[in-house]
């Protein structure tokens, strides 16, 4: 099988990397992977690459440190190849050989990942996500135009619906809507730009739209994560403020704080969080394994969870008292109520203030059971595993 992907050094990209070489492991001799990243050179993405095999890739794979490097380590290159490329730049900026490389390949799967998730609503964001989302997919289309190619995966987010409410299908589509932010609007755009690029040709294309992605609840290090944003960012925010008070790690934890922090939300609605292994598992499954007769997808739990109770859980997980839901944002906020509606909240509100959303995920079902997967819930056990791997890693902070 020939793969090519965007995004492989990224948090879904390299646990779609994990997965693939997972599914392929038996038959490695037959696998190679186009990985195209952003690099000076192909060497640096290629370590950049194999360490991230070296490390995560070995603990989702189960293998100790010398069945990593008797079985997978001597191979990772001849299965991996490296393209720097850009998103930003004409033609991704690829060079003559590697331009050359690619249009040789008979790719049988083209995934694009890669992506900017940033949810705040500066303008400089707004240039970013139109430069990288939306630009940046159709330069990948305009690459893939020329490749003999099977067939093209493109990854979206549940959010290019915008401020829809009440059931939404996985083909939903309706550019008018009111977004949170530019990352929303331009997540649309791209899935656009893929559907009118894909209109009138008999290539096979899938869009996969995921909500909100958590670490890892089906591969271990359970929880594993890279990224600490969206839910994440209120407890570490709140731990980095409790940091400033306890001034010792060992106490992070165990000591119990009194923090006064009214977060406004909305009491009847919540967010759809979905574990990154069970996503990459469905994209995998759906387009290699089981060729699945659909084409767009909504990645999601079944249930959202709502936002009073995984507040909760995470205020219980760092030792915290005092943080208390609001049903409208504080008049006469105190220093750390102030902190937070300029930072966390202002990025934040915009979710924990929508009506509820119920992302439909029907045609799921007979692909799960053909699988042999079920979405992990997010009940407080789960939970507490995200916070836990969350916990051991500071939630991202560099607190010392």
């Amino acid at each position: 099988m020939i793969v090519a992907m965007t995004g492989a050094t990224g948090f879904l990209g390299s646990n779609l990397l994990f997965e693939i070489f997972k599914q392929n492991f038996t038959q490695l001799d037959r696998l190679k992977i186009f990985a195209l990243g952003r690099a000076k050179t192909a060497d640096q993405l290629g370590e950049s690459l194999e360490k991230l095999m070296a490390n995560d890739g070995r603990k989702y794979l189960g293998l100790s440190q010398e069945e990593y490097e008797q079985k997978l380590q001597p191979i990772v290159k001849q299965c991996i190849i490296p393209i720097p490329a850009d998103l930003t730049q004409d033609n991704l900026a690829l060079s003559l050989h590697e331009f050359s490389n690619l249009k040789q390949a008979k790719i049988d799967f083209f995934f694009h990942v890669a992506a900017l998730t940033d949810l705040r609503c500066d303008r400089s964001v707004e240039f970013s996500c139109s430069e990288i989302n939306v630009k940046g997919t159709q330069r990948v289309l305009d690459l893939v135009s020329i490749l003999n190619l099977r067939e093209f995966i493109y990854i979206g987010t549940a959010f290019s619906c915008g401020m829809e409410v009440g059931e939404i299908q996985p083909d939903s589509i309706n550019p008018n809507n009111l977004f949170r932010n530019p990352y929303e609007s331009s997540k649309l755009k791209s899935e656009l730009l893929v559907r009118d690029f894909f209109r009138n040709k008999a290539m096979k294309f899938r869009v996969f739209r995921p909500s909100v992605l958590a670490g890892r609840l089906i591969e271990r290090p359970i929880g594993t994560t890279k990224k600490f944003d969206v839910f994440y960012s209120i407890p570490a925010f709140i731990v980095k403020n409790k940091y400033e008070i306890v001034n010792s790690l060992n106490k992070l934890y165990s000591e119990i704080v009194e923090m006064p922090l009214r977060v406004h939300l909305n009491y009847n609605s919540g967010l759809n969080i979905v574990p990154v292994d069970y996503a990459v598992k469905i994209i995998y499954g759906a387009s290699c394994i089981h060729s699945d007769p659909s084409t767009f997808y909504h990645i999601a739990n079944l249930q959202p969870i709502p936002h009073i109770e995984y507040g909760k859980w995470m205020l219980e997980a760092i030792a915290v008292k005092g943080c208390i839901p609001s049903p409208e944002e504080p008049t006469n906020k105190n220093s750390l109520e102030k902190l937070y509606y300029r930072t966390v909240g202002r990025v934040l509100q915009p979710y924990m203030l929508s009506e509820p959303m119920d992302f439909k995920t029907d045609n799921l079902r007979s692909l799960e059971n053909k699988l042999n997967i079920e979405c992990p819930p997010i009940n407080k056990d789960n939970f507490m595993k995200l916070m836990d791997f969350a916990k051991q890693q500071y939630f991202g902070l560099n607190l010392t």
